[in-house]
């Protein structure tokens, strides 16, 4: 049977163009190269029980925060049998710890996740009998305070609260902000000027240092991100300035970022009528004097009035500072996202976003890519191998509001008729 398709397009809408200043609210944190010279050579574990088989403390003092960067690594295993040979990497201020196998270290880019402190423990822990393992390291990052500020308050006093929503997290190091939304597989949306190579997303942030550095989540709640689900028009101006994107499981729980946070944003399917109704956005701005340094790149949200909606942007007089580009932006009657926080430019009238309704930004969320993309056998709801009209008829059994049921494929609580149209987009043999 052929398979049918989803046609689906919307056409973008000009925006409306203003003579205001404005910026691109991204804060990248301050970091510097630094150079390693770390070879474990070729180790395997002669003992009888599995172990560590390599051990190494990596200290840069009085940085605030270290990422590691594998120039190569092998793990070596016993094919078929046994576990497989890990980097078990630790910081040595908190005791966070990842773990790594080598299809984490591929999707990590050769990279580590961000661990607080000067100090990192890394170890290579193996089964007796495993092939020869090798770990080799030249560079990495480490953290520097950095209080350089680009805001936009609006108003005399920097009004924002500290705040703990688990839907939004921080990007690093690009310093800018991102949130789950209600696709299919519960990705991400973020500015598009936001969208560069090789980041991390990180979730349940702490508070930074006195100093104002940044200090990072454990690994736990680090995910890197998938390059193949990236969809973005790079940043394009205001109310033209989008990204869109997933991440892998994390390495240490297995768990996708919506499995550990449980939570997403619903984003709106048409924009207020009216002026002036309460918008809060929440994210990872940095702060200045008389905030308390501890604020900077930490978890924030504000509230105030819409101003105006043309076309693709969305303006409104709520709190932002650089760090805050890619926030979401809340109708708080609905609780529905409008729009991707992009830009300041409160002191001649607004901050401004990108609407959800980009037509850009819409057929990338009906085309899903990576991680973003849904599997076709999830659709087959009778385990037969093949998207077909039993599994139509099983979606129509349970039609209606539903818990946790397989026939809610988009997972938004309810089998409707946007569940229908996925099932048909995956038609026909799966697996």
């Amino acid at each position: 049977m052929q398979k049918l398709k989803l046609l689906c397009g919307v056409l973008a809408a000009f925006a409306l163009m203003v003579t205001v200043p404005a910026v691109a609210q991204s804060q990248p944190p301050g970091e510097i190269e630094a150079g390693f010279d770390i070879d474990s050579g070729w180790v395997r574990n002669h003992a009888r029980q599995r172990g560590v088989i390599y051990s190494k403390a990596i200290i840069v003092p009085q940085a605030a925060w270290l990422r590691l960067r594998f120039d190569d690594v092998k793990l070596g295993s016993i094919r078929g049998k046994g576990q497989p040979t890990i980097l078990r990497l630790t910081s040595l201020a908190d005791g966070a710890e990842q773990r790594m196998n080598s299809k984490h270290v591929q999707q990590w880019q050769n990279t580590s996740a961000y661990f607080n402190g000067d100090a990192v423990l890394l170890e290579i822990v193996a089964d007796p009998g495993a092939a020869p393992s090798r770990v080799l390291i030249t560079s990495g990052t480490v953290g520097a305070t950095d209080l350089g500020v680009t805001d936009s308050i609006c108003g005399f006093i920097d009004d924002r609260e500290l705040s703990t929503d688990p839907r939004v997290a921080r990007r690093f190091p690009s310093g800018c902000t991102t949130w789950l939304i209600d696709d299919v597989n519960h990705c991400f949306l973020t500015a598009g000027h936001c969208a560069s190579a090789m980041q991390v997303v990180e979730f349940n942030v702490p508070l930074s240092t006195g100093a104002g550095a940044p200090l990072h989540p454990g690994p736990e709640d680090q995910y890197m991100v998938d390059p193949a689900s990236m969809q973005t028009n790079g940043g394009a101006g205001i109310g033209n300035d989008w990204a869109y994107f997933g991440c892998f499981p994390n390495s240490n729980t297995g768990l996708t970022p919506y499995e550990a946070q449980g939570a997403f944003f619903e984003l709106a399917t048409s924009m207020p009528l009216s002026q002036g109704q309460s918008i809060r956005v929440t994210g990872f701005g940095v702060v200045e004097t008389p905030v308390a340094t501890q604020w900077n790149w930490a978890q924030k949200t504000h509230t105030g009035p819409l101003v105006y909606i043309a076309g693709t942007r969305v303006e409104y007089q709520v709190d932002t500072t650089g760090g805050n580009s890619g926030s979401p932006v809340v109708d708080e009657a609905t609780g529905k996202a409008l729009a991707i926080h992009t830009h300041g430019g409160c002191g001649s009238g607004g901050n401004s976003g990108t609407s959800v309704l980009h037509g850009g930004l819409q057929l990338a969320l009906a085309n899903p890519q990576g991680v973003c993309a849904l599997d076709p056998c999830t659709a087959d709801l009778d385990g037969s191998g093949d998207v077909g009209f039993r599994d139509i008829l099983l979606m129509i059994g349970a039609w209606g509001a539903c818990g946790d049921c397989p026939e809610d494929i988009d997972h938004n609580g309810v089998v409707n008729l946007g569940d229908i149209l996925m099932l048909v987009t995956a038609w026909g043999p799966c697996g």
